[in-house]
């Protein structure tokens, strides 16, 4: 929604870091792998049941469903994919205003 080339710029690249972080990191935030070395002295916790909990407690309370991993993985993506195109289609749309159209 801000209309700063700069700020899409560096969102567009954001947004696929956050995705390969998640990938190199095995599906895990390194917020959250902070967290437990903070807490615990270990970057993971393999006890840990809130991996992937914030994603799946949405999808429970949203679709009624409880989310397989999977599920949670291509929710996740799917979102950052969404709103990577629509990041990039903003920036598209500054440097012509007739695509502005699209934005409410």
């Amino acid at each position: 929604m801000i209309p700063s080339v700069s700020a899409l710029i560096f969102y567009l690249v954001f947004l696929p870091l956050v995705a390969m972080q998640w990938l190199i990191n095995r599906g895990s935030c390194v917020i959250s792998n902070i967290e437990t070395l903070l807490r615990t002295r270990r970057w993971r916790d393999p006890e840990s049941q809130r991996e992937g909990r914030f994603i799946s407690a949405i999808a429970l309370s949203l679709f009624g469903f409880k989310a397989r991993p999977s599920t949670v993985d291509s929710l996740s993506f799917g979102a950052i994919f969404v709103l990577w195109l629509l990041g990039f289609l903003h920036l598209s749309a500054l440097g012509d205003p007739a695509l502005l159209s699209i934005f409410p």
